[in-house]
């Protein structure tokens, strides 16, 4: 999945460990400008009990392959009110950065993403479903 922010950015902080939950090869982003290097938002987490705690239940630990980067799309803006298109650009780094899904999960689109998969529920180069009124022909 791919997480953009429009107006802050907030750690990473899963659910207690207690909880039956798994999460891993998210991407986290945010429009807003931050002085937070990306390289640095998920460092506290995964150094925390919680994160070592998330290893009962799923062994590399919850969002081990998660980052926080720029998803380079094609256009997002903060404003909702204008047209958004979500197809990953070229220098995306949400392209190969995915994790493997079980292959009994359904996935319609798994044949079409090539090479390690991508974050996201539609792989670069995959025309993105169009919808609403004033979506593009």
């Amino acid at each position: 999945n791919i997480f953009i922010e429009t107006d802050s950015h907030s750690a990473a902080s899963p659910p207690g460990s207690e909880i039956i939950f798994q999460s891993d090869g998210n991407l986290f982003w945010t429009l807003k400008q931050t002085d937070t290097p990306a390289a640095d938002y998920f460092n506290a987490y995964r150094k925390s009990a919680a994160f070592a705690a998330s290893k009962k239940q799923y062994a590399p630990g919850w969002e081990s392959h998660s980052r926080f980067a720029n998803p380079q799309l094609t256009r997002l803006a903060v404003d909702w009110r204008q047209p958004a298109d979500v197809r990953l650009q070229p220098d995306s780094a949400a392209i190969d950065a995915g994790v493997n899904l079980p292959k009994d999960w359904p996935d319609p689109l798994r044949n079409l993403d090539h090479g390690q998969p991508d974050i996201g529920a539609v792989p670069a180069g995959v025309d993105a479903l169009r919808t609403g009124i004033k979506a593009d022909p």
